[in-house]
């Protein structure tokens, strides 16, 4: 993962990061995500399922095992 914050101006931009269970995003959530990568925020996807990248840039995906371990 790269800083927790993104640097613009004078200005840190609080990281993002959202949980998604499922193998694809809907359109409001890729819509609330695209957002915050507009606004230059750093975007961390924790997804559960494998599932392709939602194709917007500025988000990074993170499998949830990465930070949490969870039964099948």
């Amino acid at each position: 993962m790269s800083a927790p914050g993104a640097h613009i101006g004078e200005t840190t931009l609080p990281a993002v990061g959202t949980l998604w269970v499922g193998d694809s995003l809907d359109w409001i959530s890729k819509l609330c995500l695209m957002t915050f990568a507009h606004h230059r925020h750093p975007v961390y996807l924790f997804h559960t399922h494998d599932m392709s990248s939602p194709g917007i840039d500025g988000i990074e995906l993170v499998h949830a095992r990465e930070v949490f371990d969870y039964p099948d």
